[in-house]
């Protein structure tokens, strides 16, 4: 679990590549790692589309108004979404379930990307008309994003994250947690020794899961 949550930890959006070919297995292992990702229905309403030609690359980079960088990496993954085969099964919700899927998609290219040596950036802003014209994209298909790809030339600053006890809340929104220094900051090692301390000593008394409820307020019932 340390693994993955370094790997989560140390992911940064790149936009300087050299001009390094990406091997193409590497480029497919990113592939495989999105299609892993939850879907909707389970029903996997995606397709990918790799960029690799010169021409096709500049033909889609001039469609994403300010992102001048894209030129330079040697990779483009559009991420396109088929949404009429969601929209069928669920005509309400079918766009906001469909982008969703797409964004966990993206979610786990950018980590593989991570765990390979890749850098690779998220992209959303593009002309979507346009997109579908110069990929032949057919109706019932659309681009959701494109992951950037290729090795990173640059060095990334530490994320300048919020602290968690302001955007955590506990059963309601708004309810706080208590003891946020243990419970936010270190919440693993803490409750690895309390949990330690607790089956010592008391081993067949109450769970451990009953006694760590104590570090957390009760939450008030909300005004009639």
């Amino acid at each position: 679990m340390s693994d993955f949550l370094d790997l989560a930890r140390n992911r940064r959006s790149r936009r300087d590549f050299s001009r390094q070919p990406v091997e193409f297995e590497l480029v497919i292992e990113v592939v495989r790692a999105a299609t892993y990702a939850p879907s909707v229905g389970g029903m996997q309403p995606w397709h990918f589309i790799i960029l690799t030609d010169p021409g096709v690359k500049d033909a889609v980079c001039d469609n994403c108004p300010g992102q001048s960088w894209m030129r330079n990496a040697p990779v483009l993954i559009v991420f396109c979404g088929s949404s009429g085969k969601v929209d069928d099964f669920y005509p309400r919700f079918g766009d906001k379930w469909l982008a969703q899927t797409l964004a966990a998609c993206m979610q786990n290219g950018l980590l593989a990307a991570q765990e390979l040596g890749l850098g690779a950036c998220w992209v959303s802003s593009f002309d979507e008309l346009n997109i579908r014209d110069v990929l032949k994209i057919p109706d019932g298909h659309r681009p959701e994003a494109i992951l950037v790809l290729g090795y990173s030339r640059e060095t990334p600053a530490d994320k300048a994250l919020l602290p968690l006890d302001q955007v955590v809340f506990l059963n309601f929104f708004g309810g706080k947690v208590t003891e946020k220094a243990a419970v936010l900051r270190d919440w693993g090692e803490h409750f690895r020794k309390k949990k330690d301390d607790f089956v010592a000593s008391q081993p067949e008394k109450k769970s451990f899961s009953e006694q760590a409820k104590s570090f957390f307020k009760k939450p008030k019932k909300p005004e009639e």
